[in-house]
């Protein structure tokens, strides 16, 4: 059955936001634009939902988006939020240029790319402290000589939580997986379970979704299996013909 995943994490977005934070962009940091907080616990004029709705409006959601700048679902899911009118802080590690089509998804000033480490704790605590809402979209596939699964489905994503805890940050949206289990034989789907545990920990309110496999425009679910088609055709891998995919779609609209 066909979903859309960007629509799901932007409507728990705007749900239960209350405004903590003023937010207003003043200064520079290495280029960038900067948010200057207000005082936390009250309200503001910059906080109120206001226009029609739309790209030009402000829906009052101000929303840190931790592997929106490379991530497939990570584009989509600023592109929604972009199109009601929220600000978008959006962490980046990557070549500037890598991200600029995030810009144009947003009204003029409201997509905020800023540079960050993942492994500093000030670093991620400088992303979160503007925000009311913040959405953990990070996520490995595969493991690398940098990153295993532990260190992004369990390390960073409990500390992301932690410091949103710390933080009073109204609402935390963490991406898991279907199937995420300890007892499962998959890796991927066993960190995804401890990090789902570690997270709740840190921060109990927390909204987990649970999708299936992603696909869409840039998916590697389906463009894998088209990628085959150079090497003679689809594999069948032992026990293939027994295995049931309901994959998620991922789109704009």
């Amino acid at each position: 059955m066909a979903a859309l995943l960007a629509n799901r994490v932007a409507n728990s977005a705007r749900s239960q936001v209350t405004p903590v934070l003023s937010f207003a962009v003043v200064c520079k940091r290495d280029g960038h634009s900067q948010a200057s907080p207000g005082q936390a616990g009250t309200y503001h004029d910059a906080m109120v939902p206001r226009g029609r709705g739309g790209r030009s409006s402000f829906s009052g959601v101000i929303a840190t988006v931790f592997g929106g700048s490379t991530g497939f679902v990570g584009r989509y899911v600023i592109n929604r939020l972009g199109r009601e009118g929220s600000q978008i802080i959006v962490p980046y590690r990557c070549d500037p240029d890598d991200i600029r089509h995030l810009k144009v998804m947003g009204d003029l000033g409201q997509i905020i790319p800023l540079t960050f480490d993942v492994n500093s704790d000030d670093s991620l605590r400088e992303m979160m402290q503007h925000s009311n809402v913040v959405i953990n979209l990070m996520g490995k596939d595969y493991e690398t000589r940098n990153y295993r699964f532990e260190d992004i489905h369990i390390d960073i994503a409990g500390r992301v939580a932690s410091i949103a805890s710390e933080l009073k940050i109204p609402r935390l949206i963490h991406l898991s997986a279907l199937g995420s289990d300890w007892k499962s034989p998959s890796k991927f789907l066993r960190t995804k379970a401890a990090g789902e545990t570690i997270v709740k920990n840190e921060y109990p309110n927390v909204t987990i979704l649970r999708p299936a496999q992603i696909y869409g425009r840039e998916d590697r679910y389906f463009n894998d299996y088209a990628n085959h088609r150079f090497f003679g055709g689809v594999p069948l891998y032992p026990g293939g013909t027994k295995a049931v995919k309901q994959p998620l779609y991922v789109s704009t609209s």
